[in-house]
């Protein structure tokens, strides 16, 4: 994939583009070779076939090379939300070598000074002309998908002035593998960027989908946004599997019901605070999905009754799986053929590579895996340490392993309330509300106090299908924890704060908390 010939007046180089066709790449060419037409990824907008996504990669390869000078040394820093074009833009970057980093797009005007001075980019690419307005301020090359002003260019622009890549002209080269860096979700605190290698991501990719079943004939919906590691492992697995990706731009619990529905979606990757509130928003559970097969939940914990709920709406089996941004997603999975009761339950066996232990006097779970990052680090500190000196990741929850070896997490160490002296786990509290009838979500989190060090605020999202007080609330709860675990407040919310990615946003909940004590 070296040779190029000329198009729009454009000379051809010499030599070729030094590059080396990244996974992706190789997996939508060989989609072409077989059935081109297939579609790729669907969008509530429409869709785009393999033949389209790899020829936009290919020529991607050129704006990269010629537009912007990129090469092996490069890195691309991209602030997009899950649009169909993301793809192609990960296949031609990988193929020159070129390192990628992701932003959440909503960030851009706060963040953007910080994350040029963190990793020094040599491309920014983002979605319009407002956000390539707000990168024009800096001395950096920005691409716009949807246009461009002042020193931005836009990519209909970029795409006409340089050569095209002959797929067909290739000289072998030394393997790539670029780095990916993506960003903690700062469930708990400030946010770190994350390094891994492609390869990782690849592997596991591949190993999930085998343990889940997915192939080429399903359709796998990914509304988790690509610049979290669920949503990045979500949409490698669909190419790599050669599926149909299915994604939704912005997330909205209507947008998402209807294009599961229209496009066939087999296979649903989510958060549990997704599934909850569409199955909540049909209020007569009148209008379920019709086609899935399997949905997973990962990135956040689930009780076992809503577990049951969600299963039982959807009408298909849901599985648990465990992982995080610094192990290129997945550890662990569960098998979709276990039973109800199992599935409800654990977070699954550890896939292919990777080993589980607990640490004896704190419950924490500790791994080893291939596919551990290369590096962690952030403005405010050098890079991380990534290992304990058995080489053991500390991953900050809390959990055991069953006899039959599956992983249950319980808590967060970060998440821990310590209350005049006594260690109170939120989902100890949590998990005690929960299936309570008129409850949706809770959150249990904890709040400055100058007597006892912290106190226990409940934050409750009524189902809006049964009212319920603070008064029975508090009723319901005794005998079921102990005196200091009871909550101090109960504040109701009409809707959970949420991270981009759609994981329950702690650091706001415990300010929620916080204002609400100080009334």
């Amino acid at each position: 994939m070296t040779g190029v010939e000329a198009t729009g007046g454009a000379a051809a180089l010499d030599g070729g583009i030094p590059s080396r066709p990244s996974p992706l790449l190789c997996k939508m060419g060989e989609q072409c070779a077989e059935d081109p037409d297939k579609a790729m990824v669907t969008t509530p907008e429409g869709e785009v076939t393999y033949r389209e996504a790899y020829e936009l990669a290919l020529s991607l390869i050129s704006v990269f090379h010629f537009e912007f000078r990129l090469d092996a040394g490069s890195s691309v820093l991209l602030y997009l939300p899950n649009v169909a074009e993301v793809p192609s833009l990960i296949a031609a970057a990988q193929s020159l070598g070129c390192s990628l980093a992701f932003r959440a797009p909503s960030l851009i005007e706060h963040s953007l000074r910080d994350d040029l001075s963190l990793l020094r980019p040599s491309l920014v690419v983002v979605l319009d002309a407002a956000s390539a307005a707000v990168v024009g301020a800096f001395d950096v090359p920005v691409l716009s998908l949807r246009g461009s002003t002042g020193r931005g260019v836009s990519l209909g622009v970029a795409r006409a002035r340089v050569p095209a890549v002959d797929p067909g002209a290739a000289v072998p080269r030394l393997p790539l593998d670029p780095e990916v860096l993506l960003f903690s979700s700062g469930t708990t605190g400030a946010p770190k960027a994350i390094a891994n290698r492609m390869s990782s991501f690849t592997s596991n990719a591949l190993k999930l989908t085998a343990a889940l079943g997915i192939s080429g004939r399903d359709v796998l919906y990914v509304p988790v946004p690509f610049f979290h590691v669920y949503g990045f492992i979500g949409m490698v697995s669909a190419i790599l599997r050669r599926a149909t990706l299915s994604i939704v731009g912005k997330y909205t619990i209507e947008r998402s019901r209807a294009l599961v529905g229209k496009a066939g979606v087999t296979v649903y990757f989510g958060v549990p605070t997704m599934f909850v509130r569409e199955m909540n928003a049909d209020t007569l559970r009148e209008n379920p999905p019709k086609t899935l097969r399997l949905c997973m939940m990962a990135g956040a914990g689930c009780s076992p009754a809503m577990f049951e709920r969600c299963e039982d709406y959807f009408g298909c089996p849901f599985v648990q799986s465990y992982g995080m941004s610094e192990t290129a997603a997945t550890l662990t999975v569960e098998r979709p053929g276990s039973s109800e009761e199992v599935r409800k339950s654990s977070l699954g066996f550890p896939i292919a590579g990777v080993s589980l232990s607990i640490d004896d006097d704190s419950g924490e779970i500790l791994v080893k895996t291939p596919a551990l990052m290369t590096r962690a680090f952030s403005a405010d500190c050098h890079e991380a340490e990534i290992g304990d000196e058995g080489g053991w990741f500390h991953t900050g929850d809390i959990g055991f392993i069953d006899d039959g070896g599956r992983l249950h997490v319980t808590d967060r160490l970060k998440d821990l309330i310590v209350r005049g002296g006594l260690n109170v786990y939120p989902s100890q509290v949590e998990r005690v509300f929960r299936d309570l009838a008129g409850v949706s979500e809770c959150f249990a989190v904890g709040y400055p106090d100058a007597e006892l060090g912290e106190r226990v605020c409940l934050l409750v999202v009524p189902d809006g299908r049964a009212s319920i007080t603070v008064e029975e609330l508090r009723s319901f709860s005794r005998g079921k924890l102990e005196k200091g675990q009871y909550p101090d407040a109960i504040v109701y919310l009409d809707e959970a704060p949420c991270l981009p990615n759609g994981k329950p946003d702690k650091k706001a909940m415990k300010e929620i908390a916080k204002r609400a004590a100080a009334l």
